[in-house]
């Protein structure tokens, strides 16, 4: 089966106006200067209808004719593209993670706390945007062995990246190699297992202690650097 998947252009870190990183405003803007031809405008179609559906239902609950339905197009034209449901979630699972992995390279900062909260700010933004996927990720992490394994491998390359960073900074003169490593890794579970609970499966506690988004933005960014620097964030106290 061809892979109908592009890949996106190098950009600067993510523009984080309201709406613009949903994965289906994504993949469309972007598809609209690469010159796609037929099938692959199809197939796109294909995968911004079933990241939609994606939004209010569940993997087990995504049907092949609903997609079809919500793209336009007729229940056969969906297996010139894909094999199955599983087929396409998996397309739009691995085109996602290639915008994050692209999207959540943080430019230039003036300081470490501004890159820290840059990369955090980004990685919310898309969570918050693309909760139906989220879900699906965590879903089939825990049901899939070889999904599992994919989004483990797209973990270490986030870990890795700030995990190199890291050892050429103020952290790297005070931790051993594996104590940063073991850092980066249990914050970055610490986050993600977090923004489960405050944004798809709310604790009222949670809620209640990061009001808005951007609050989350700023405490959790708070949270990496205390824990990487132990002092506080420049002009901010505990």
């Amino acid at each position: 089966m061809p892979s109908h998947r592009t890949k996106s252009p190098q950009t600067k870190m993510a523009d984080l106006s309201r709406g613009n990183m949903r994965y289906p405003r994504i993949i469309q803007a972007e598809s609209d200067s690469m010159g796609l031809d037929k099938s692959q405008r199809t197939a796109l179609r294909l995968r911004i209808a079933a990241a939609e559906l994606l939004e209010d239902r569940s993997v087990n609950e995504l049907h092949v004719a609903d997609i079809s339905k919500h793209a336009g197009v007729s229940h056969g034209t969906f297996y010139t593209h894909y094999k199955n449901r599983h087929d396409i979630v998996q397309a739009i699972i691995e085109e996602y993670f290639d915008i994050l992995d692209r999207d959540l390279r943080p430019g230039h900062a003036a300081d470490e706390f501004t890159r820290i909260r840059d990369t955090t700010a980004a990685f919310i933004r898309y969570y918050c945007e693309n909760l139906g996927l989220m879900r699906c990720i965590r879903a089939l992490s825990e049901q899939d062995p070889l999904f599992a394994a994919l989004k483990r491998k797209t973990d270490a390359a986030w870990y890795n990246r700030n995990i190199s960073h890291l050892s050429r900074t103020e952290v790297g003169k005070n931790m051993s190699a594996d104590q940063i490593k073991l850092l980066v890794y249990a914050l970055g579970s610490m986050v993600e297992e977090f923004l489960y609970v405050r944004f798809q499966n709310p604790d009222p506690i949670v809620v209640g202690l990061t009001k808005t988004e951007d609050d989350v933005v700023e405490k959790l960014s708070a949270i990496w650097y205390r824990a990487l620097y132990l002092r506080d964030p420049p002009g901010m106290t505990s």
